[in-house]
């Protein structure tokens, strides 16, 4: 009995810890049966007072450890209740999704992802972007402003044999959305990736200028992915232009350094304002991780008005010698990272609407008085 008394420490460890468990147990419609006495009286130790950590925006249920000294939640309850979302989460979800679908904007938009290290940029480039153009349908471009070739065309769906590296070079030669489909990767999920799936020259600041313009022109937002270092015109130029930001970070000292100096970085070198559109991603890898370190960087975050939320582990997006699809997200991943995907479409309303990137008109949308100043141009 003492067995069933005790949690997994960790919720995030378990489907790799208590799925065997779950699938050989065995539960009954009917009333429960009886459970014979023990052979041998057995006292419980008293539960150790655990730490107070500070509680993150988690879009599904509350934590299930409980308090200090409560009884905790029987394992097979800690499966279910991470594995099936609760009414609330499902309303939380269905508002989020309309609020996605319905966003609209004056010009097109630019997400930045940055961290300079290895805290699962690529995978949340991707996931959010497919996420938002699933719920749109379309028009959501992911790309990469890496100074040599990243991993995005690698993790993406399908297999191109031209990508960014053309695209560069024949910028300026696209006139139609068909022109630019050559170089990209369609997404089952509606998004378009155009990254660099062979060896390609070295971007520099007019190379990011050239594929923002044509992106702006045939999309309504896109994503940029970005490499572990903030030095390099092609980090600092988009950011130049970027609308929003989104740091994620995993719960390890690595990763909060790189945090911190890619906000630092925002704020050299980000436009006006750009510090307040700030969307911190609190996400775990399945390795080894620091409670108290994690609070207290969260606090500090939460304290410069960032909100932070927080995603669980996924193999999906762990596992990077797959093509990585939104459909292969877990449900309660799925839930997640949708409340973050509507948190960074309501932080991208106080983005201008002026258009960041100097004497490009292409992602400003037409109103009466340009329709009218057109005509009378002709």
């Amino acid at each position: 009995m003492a067995e069933d008394q005790q949690g997994p420490e960790d919720p995030f460890k378990l489907f790799s810890a208590g799925a065997d468990r779950y699938a050989s147990y065995q539960e009954g419609f009917g009333p429960p049966a009886e459970p014979g006495p023990d052979p041998v009286p057995a006292i419980a130790p008293a539960p150790e007072p655990e730490p107070e950590v500070s509680a993150l925006p988690v879009p599904l249920a509350a934590s299930v450890a409980g308090k200090a000294g409560a009884r905790r939640v029987p394992w097979w309850r800690w499966w279910s209740r991470n594995r099936f979302p609760t009414v609330e989460d499902q309303a939380q979800m269905a508002a989020d999704e309309t609020a996605i679908r319905q966003w609209t904007a004056p010009r097109s938009r630019n997400v930045l992802v940055a961290n300079i290290k290895s805290s699962g940029k690529t995978g949340a480039s991707l996931t959010l972007g497919g996420l938002i153009a699933e719920t749109r349908g379309g028009s959501v471009a992911i790309t990469e402003a890496t100074p040599m070739a990243g991993d995005l065309a690698a993790r993406a769906e399908g297999r191109p044999t031209i990508g960014l590296g053309e695209l560069v070079k024949s910028a300026h030669l696209i006139r139609s959305v068909g022109e630019l489909s050559a170089f990209t990767a369609p997404q089952s999920s509606l998004a378009t990736v155009v990254g660099s799936p062979t060896h390609r020259a070295p971007m520099g600041g007019q190379d990011v200028m050239a594929v923002r313009r044509v992106l702006d022109t045939y999309y309504q937002l896109t994503i940029t992915d970005t490499a572990n270092a903030t030095v390099d015109m092609s980090f600092r130029t988009a950011l130049a232009t970027a609308d929003a930001v989104v740091v994620p970070v995993v719960c390890s000292l690595a990763s909060i350094r790189g945090a911190q100096a890619a906000l630092r970085a925002v704020a050299e070198y980000g436009t006006p304002g750009l510090l307040s559109r700030v969307v911190v991603i609190a996400s775990h890898d399945g390795g080894h991780e620091d409670p108290g370190l994690a609070a207290d960087y969260i606090g500090i975050c939460q304290g410069l008005g960032h909100p932070v939320l927080e995603v669980p582990f996924d193999p999906a997006l762990r596992n990077d010698s797959n093509e990585f699809s939104i459909s292969s997200l877990s449900k309660r991943s799925r839930y997640a990272w949708t409340r973050v995907a509507a948190t960074l479409i309501e932080t991208l309303r106080h983005a201008p609407a002026d258009p960041l990137v100097p004497n490009h008109s292409a992602g400003h949308t037409p109103n009466a008085t340009t329709y009218d100043n057109s005509r009378k141009a002709n």
